[in-house]
């Protein structure tokens, strides 16, 4: 797989970049996901929560999630309702203390807050009703300090639950993946590698993929803009309205007095 920029971090509840989700996606799991054409399907989750399951409130502000039966993350232990609860938890605790951008924590995950939890196979949050809940769940056992996340390990070797897992991440060159042994779906993946290698631009990614030396590819709509048919490569994906921007993070000013570092 070719992509044209080289992560920053892997860790989702950090990172707002399109490499770092196309990577991502292969590791980690949220309760939900979202697929191609729009619809919402269970990930973690036995069932994406509405108002008629009773898994959304009646004011749309508390979220129940009822977690899928006998998961595991990649390295065997179990994945459990304690794990999305230190995840929010984690994000909330990071953000009043300075170590999340607040705008960043609500641009990814809203404003939310666990709340105690009905069984043991299930966690329960407290939330706006727009806020998006998908978020993609960390590990509690690795006892990590939320407010000091953007030095976590985590950062550049994820631990998920997805059909793979991080094997190697070389700074601007590539990242390799293999198979999960621990993966909820019987028989799945069927690949045994996934390598991502960090190529200049979107032309270069689809020269190498039309050259028939690379399978996959994100791209843009201008380097699609002439047939590919020929070279015999597909679209599996529509196009989607996404964009690249640059967050500032002001949230370690040492003088709030100061006008020239207000923003």
């Amino acid at each position: 797989m070719a992509v044209w920029q080289s992560p920053i971090t892997l860790n989702a509840l950090l990172g707002t970049q399109t490499v770092m989700d196309e990577s991502d996606v292969f590791i980690l799991d949220g309760m939900t996901k979202v697929l191609s054409d729009g619809t919402r399907v269970p990930s973690l989750a036995k069932e994406v929560p509405t108002v008629q399951n009773g898994g959304v409130s009646a004011d749309g502000k508390t979220i129940t999630y009822k977690l899928k039966d006998g998961l595991k993350w990649s390295d065997g232990q179990p994945l459990t309702c304690e794990d999305a609860k230190y995840t929010w938890a984690s994000v909330d605790d990071a953000r009043r203390g300075r170590g999340l951008d607040d705008r960043l924590c609500r641009h990814r995950v809203g404003r939310v807050a666990p709340i105690p939890t009905p069984s043991s196979s299930s966690t329960r949050i407290s939330t706006r009703p727009t806020s998006r809940c998908s978020t993609k769940s960390c590990p509690s056992t690795m006892r990590a300090i939320p407010r000091d996340m953007k030095n976590w390990a985590y950062n550049r070797k994820p631990l998920g639950s997805g059909p793979f897992k991080l094997d190697e991440w070389v700074a601007d060159s590539y990242i390799t993946l293999s198979r999960n042994p621990n993966y909820r779906e019987k028989d799945k993946p069927y690949l045994d590698q996934i390598v991502i290698r960090i190529v200049p631009s979107t032309e270069v990614a689809m020269q190498l993929l039309s050259s028939a030396k690379w399978t996959l590819c994100g791209t843009t709509p201008k380097p699609i803009s002439r047939s590919w048919k020929d070279d015999g490569v597909k679209i599996s994906d529509p196009l989607q309205i996404g964009g690249e921007r640059m967050f500032l993070n002001m949230a370690e000013n040492k003088d709030p007095s100061d006008r020239r570092n207000r923003t």
